[in-house]
């Protein structure tokens, strides 16, 4: 996912901790959802509209990470690319400078 060549950016520390934050956060959000359905569960012995609700809360919390993840992926790989078109726009004028 970044680039390997020694003349490209790599992002930027924080948006690649961010990214692992959202991780994180996405684990521990449906673990703990999970875990509130299943102590309702094993409380009352039937699926409550209670537990039904922990597993949808479950599933929107993870929803939600993956998005924020992806959209911290795709403001990385326009960064990249802007920083990359930049590059080559500065070369190009040194080329023409040099040439003129």
């Amino acid at each position: 996912m970044y680039p390997t060549h020694e003349n490209q950016v790599e992002a930027t520390p924080w948006r690649r901790s961010r990214l692992q934050g959202y991780l994180l956060l996405s684990g521990i959000g449906m673990l703990y959802f999970t875990w509130l359905a299943t102590t309702e569960f094993v409380e009352t012995g039937e699926l409550t509209t209670t537990f039904l609700s922990h597993i949808a809360v479950a599933f929107l919390w993870v929803l939600h990470a993956r998005l924020q993840y992806w959209v911290t992926q795709v403001a990385i790989r326009n960064e990249l690319h802007t920083a990359r078109m930049k590059q080559r726009l500065d070369e190009l004028e040194t080329t023409e400078d040099s040439g003129a």
